[in-house]
């Protein structure tokens, strides 16, 4: 019933001005992946704290402003989001928190994200969306699979981007909202067999970047091997060492 009133306020109200949806949904685009953003502005020589915190903050706010609260209906989302709060506020009041400015910050970011959300109207991303993020995901994908040629064959847990070992994971996540967005719409097998050839190479690479870890530590057979103390015991090709 909830829904079928919202869906009823969003009939009713006038819809919002072209230009006020593409802002907003541009600037929706760049929060939800805006971990990959920031690796994407480190990698630019921008990265640090400061701008970190600029544009985390600067992206939340100008969503919130964005948002239409007369399109908002409460629900019981909103109740147990509430509650969640009140836990949290409850929680500091009683002093048990043991993170620094930093981290609290980025605790009430993450908050704040949720009404960011509730405040967007319903309805359809605007293409700026789907082009926002597949910017990032094509920029993202074209830096993991230099950085995988630069570093094959090293003792590498995954390849590292722009100085980050997680980079290829939240690029992937931001990949994952594009094809959200894709599959939303109506398909057919034109549009499937463009949404097939869009992200087939971006996914390949984050792919291997990902399972390519394991393979990568896989002792060889001039690797020392240590023993119950971490001293090296030999080389794997000498008899003394084989196991």
């Amino acid at each position: 019933m909830l829904y079928v009133r919202q869906a009823m306020v969003d009939h009713a109200l006038p819809a919002d001005r072209t230009g006020c949806n593409t802002l907003r949904h541009f600037l929706f685009a760049l929060l939800i992946s805006s971990d990959a953003v920031l690796v994407l502005l480190h990698g630019a020589g921008v990265g640090s704290s400061l701008v970190s915190g600029t544009f985390l903050i600067g992206t939340t706010a100008m969503v919130l402003c964005l948002g239409s609260a007369s399109r908002f209906l409460l629900n019981q989302l909103d109740v147990l989001f509430a509650l969640l709060v009140l836990s949290a506020a409850v929680g500091f009041a009683l002093g048990l928190h043991a993170g620094g400015t930093k981290e609290i910050a980025l605790f009430l970011l993450t908050f704040a994200s949720y009404p960011v959300g509730r405040l967007i109207p319903r309805g359809a991303m605007g293409p700026i969306f789907a082009w926002t993020i597949l910017a990032i995901v094509g920029v993202g994908s074209i830096a993991t699979a230099l950085a995988l040629a630069a570093q094959w064959g090293d003792q590498m847990s995954k390849p590292v981007v722009f100085g980050f070992h997680h980079a290829s994971i939240v690029f992937m996540v931001a990949l994952g909202f594009g094809l959200i967005w894709f599959a939303s719409g109506p398909l057919n097998a034109h549009r499937t067999r463009i949404i097939c050839a869009t992200f087939a190479v971006p996914l390949f690479v984050f792919s291997v970047a990902w399972f390519a870890s394991p393979w990568s530590r896989w002792p060889s057979a001039s690797t020392p091997l240590p023993d119950r103390r971490g001293r090296c015991i030999g080389d794997m090709s000498t008899p003394s060492s084989r196991w």
